[in-house]
């Protein structure tokens, strides 16, 4: 990587650290937000985080998401990469989780169970 070059999240493609998006984390060339992680559909926490890693995530399983989320289009912004679904069954919109707050989805946060939908 060049000195001085900004890095972006692998699954929203923002750089900038907010309250929304979380703190950003690099493994292995891959570099997510917090949140994106915790938000994406088809990711789940494996590991207790530490100070070298993805919040606890499996870089494998972060370019697994990747991947899928290609195929989706983000229906605020209409780019693909969406990988943050609604929680509603019959509901088929996908998003950048940053694209679903600035929407005004309702997020749910349980940390004891572990479930960020």
């Amino acid at each position: 990587m060049d000195v001085g070059a900004k890095v972006s999240c692998i699954l929203c493609h923002r750089s900038e650290e907010t309250v929304t998006t979380g703190a950003l984390s690099n493994k292995d060339q891959v570099t997510a937000h917090q949140n994106c992680l915790l938000y994406s559909s088809g990711l789940y926490c494996e590991n207790s985080p530490l100070s070298d890693d993805l919040f606890g995530f499996s870089v494998q399983d972060v370019l697994d998401e990747v991947k899928r989320g290609r195929k989706l289009n983000c229906n605020k912004c209409k780019r693909k990469g969406a990988t943050a679904g609604c929680e509603v069954r019959s509901c088929k919109k996908s998003y950048h989780y940053p694209c679903a707050v600035q929407r005004g989805a309702k997020i749910i946060e349980d940390p004891v169970k572990g479930k960020y939908g």
